[in-house]
């Protein structure tokens, strides 16, 4: 009985470090098919804008940096580079607190079809080729950087919530502006008002010069 227990084990301890190896094993593919993956996006995505950015007259060294490839996009294009910071923060503060998480997705999606359209007018496309921007991005660079499509200089998309911002900031520096210049021109008045007031009420003696006072 105790070897027929001792072989059930041994059996059943051999089928689960078969089964356990088989699943590591598969992990292990399934990981190395994404880091693959990973790697041939980014070689695209590097190669197609190398090519897109020497179209528009920059150096292509400048996509082999992360970031500072989206900050060079940026500039080609006419988006506010200032995005860049507004999507960093509200990723940090979605990751800080959750209920935050809605604003830094709608921020992040916002300055992607923003960039989006921004480049395809930028480089002689329809609005309709930044969605291929959003979901294939690897491919469309290819197709901007190698195709016959040329570099139009600044084209970027209406930015309301930067419009909006920008006028709510220029016109609350301009009321402050003129009230300002405002109390400036009344004090001026005033000044002006006591000068005369007071060359009106001093007077002098025609024979002895003293001073008269009314």
């Amino acid at each position: 009985m105790d070897t027929y227990a001792n072989s059930y084990n041994y059996n059943w301890n051999s089928y689960h470090t078969a089964l356990d190896d088989t699943v590591f094993s598969i992990i292990f593919v399934i990981l190395g098919i994404f880091l693959l993956l990973a790697i041939i996006i980014c070689i695209f995505t590097v190669i197609g804008q190398w090519k897109m950015f020497q179209k528009a007259g920059e150096k292509g060294w400048k996509a082999l940096i992360p970031v500072y490839n989206v900050y060079t996009l940026c500039q080609l294009t006419g988006v506010n580079p200032w995005w860049l910071v507004i999507v960093f923060v509200a990723g940090v503060l979605s990751g800080l607190f959750p209920l935050l998480s809605m604003i830094g997705s709608l921020a992040s999606l916002y300055f992607s079809v923003l960039l989006a359209i921004s480049t395809a007018r930028s480089y002689q496309k329809e609005d309709a080729y930044a969605i291929g921007l959003l979901f294939f991005p690897p491919v469309f660079y290819m197709i901007l950087g190698f195709g016959k499509n040329e570099y139009l200089g600044k084209k970027p998309m209406n930015d309301i919530i930067f419009n909006a911002f920008s006028g709510a900031m220029s016109s609350s520096a301009s009321t402050g502006s003129s009230a300002s210049s405002n109390s400036s021109s009344v004090e001026a008045e005033v000044l002006d008002v006591e000068d005369n007031s007071s060359s009106e009420q001093v007077q002098f003696c025609t024979q002895c010069g003293k001073k008269i006072s009314r």
